[in-house]
């Protein structure tokens, strides 16, 4: 028997008779019909009841969501105001943080990686971990789930925090469980507001560094001793033996990245070298150490100290720092003569494309071609090696032997042992190598010109032979 409502087939009704051969009678059709369209309204009403209550329960839930989302966006409009109204009461980084903590499930830290410390202040088994924590998230714009190790093991979250291409550093949530839906929007309210802070703070040592700057440059152009002198009191500086030291960071096509890096290696000297008699401040790309000190072995200290920090930096970072130093007793209004000496350090490190630092002094006599374009000195090299110089391929071997031959300083015994070579062989070498330059190494002249060319070659020029 057909089960339908109207037009809509729901079913068949089935029967099976065991007992009764001649089958239904007429009167059992009409009945079973009767019965089929009763259960046919039946199930109809069912289904509906079905839907209607799957409908109200998704109205429900709707319901409840919406009503979550309200309280969620009520608590972030309220979230929103209060940093709002901290940020422009100039409350502090460490107010803002302190005020998250509070609405926050979990425990909030910051970690700044201009300073290098912790807001609030933390327990001191974070603090080792901080440079291994930067070096790991300042090139993450994701947060991710991570762990601590130090004395203890310490699950966390972490959330980095930057302005445009600049790291500013990690907000870190203690825990390795998903955080709440309200934690998660505190921190993301909150980010932009702590980014806003600290870029306010930088822009505030910026134009402290710039008049710093300034003061430093007014000073290096007086000549006049006694204005010197009073000058360099002025700036703190109270001896006459000076130390000047300029740290460049180079590695990075953007220069505001690079000026955030500075303060951070800024930040680091600072924790090592004493304020006392000393000026330390950093402008774009660049740092300025300028001290004094009472004799060579504070400028030793001095000299220590910066190099164990770039060291520090370039085992860490791909950004390279070098650094020129100049010292020496200088009489008032020859600042600027120093300045400019370790400018000529920095410059001879830059033409040597290698990092750490350098001393004027250790310099030599690159201090003559610092500022000699590559040009000329490509030019001096191949009048002087002549045809070695310009078919290097096919004489390569006898300018290798020049090389060897000059940097042992004219010893055959030397020289010959280097190039595993027999004395005799060698000494027909140099012949060939004199025959073809037109020059007689015994004279002084002579020998000195091609002395020159090697040295240039090895440290203004292009890899070694």
């Amino acid at each position: 028997m057909p089960v339908s409502f109207g037009t809509k087939r729901i079913g068949v009704m089935t029967l099976h008779c065991f007992d009764i051969e001649d089958g239904l009678s007429q009167t059992d059709l009409l009945l079973l019909q009767s019965f089929a369209a009763q259960a046919s309204i039946a199930i109809h009403n069912a289904q509906l009841h079905t839907e209607v209550q799957k409908n109200l329960d998704e109205f429900t839930h709707l319901s409840k969501q919406l009503q979550k989302a309200n309280t969620l966006l009520a608590k972030r409009t309220d979230i929103h105001n209060l940093l709002t109204r901290l940020s422009i009461q100039n409350r502090g980084l460490d107010v803002i943080i302190k005020e998250m903590n509070k609405l926050m499930e979990k425990k909030l830290v910051y970690a700044d990686y201009l300073e290098g410390k912790l807001y609030p202040v933390h327990g001191a088994d974070w603090v080792g971990n901080l440079d291994d924590l930067f070096l790991l998230y300042m090139n993450k714009t994701e947060p991710a789930y991570g762990s601590l190790y130090n004395n203890t093991h310490t699950d966390c979250y972490f959330y980095p925090i930057r302005s445009g291409s600049i790291f500013l550093g990690c907000l870190i949530a203690e825990g390795n469980s998903p955080l709440s839906e309200l934690d998660c929007l505190i921190i993301k309210q909150g980010a932009p507001f702590l980014s806003l802070e600290i870029m306010k703070l930088r822009s505030q040592t910026e134009i402290m560094y710039k008049k710093i700057y300034e003061a430093y440059q007014q000073f290096l152009k007086i000549k006049n001793p006694h204005q010197a002198e009073v000058a360099a009191k002025d700036l703190g500086i109270h001896h006459h033996y000076y130390i000047t030291a300029l740290i460049e960071l180079e590695g990075n096509a953007d220069l505001q990245p690079l000026e955030n890096d500075a303060l951070v290696l800024l930040t680091h000297l600072k924790e090592k070298i004493p304020v006392e008699n000393c000026l330390l401040f950093s402008y774009n790309n660049k740092i300025t150490l300028f001290s004094s000190a009472q004799n060579a072995d504070r400028e030793a200290y001095f000299t220590e100290m910066i190099q164990s920090s770039i060291k520090w930096w370039n085992d860490r970072f791909k950004v390279i720092a070098r650094a020129g130093i100049s010292t020496g007793h200088y009489n008032p209004g020859q600042a600027e003569e120093n300045h400019t000496k370790a400018e000529k350090a920095l410059l001879h490190l830059k033409k040597q494309k290698e990092k750490g630092i350098v001393h004027y002094r250790d310099i030599g006599i690159s201090r003559l071609f610092l500022h000699h374009p590559p040009e000329e000195i490509n030019l001096f090299l191949s009048e002087t090696f002549s045809l070695l110089w310009i078919d290097q391929e096919k004489h390569c071997e006898l300018l290798h032997t020049l090389f060897t031959y000059v940097q042992n300083n004219r010893s055959m015994t030397a020289t010959a042992k280097d190039l595993h070579i027999h004395a005799n062989t060698l000494y027909h070498r140099i012949k060939k190598i004199e025959d073809i330059l037109k020059m007689d190494f015994s004279h002084f002249e002579n020998y000195l010109k091609v002395q020159l060319a090697v040295y240039l070659y090895k440290t203004c020029s292009g890899p070694n032979i």
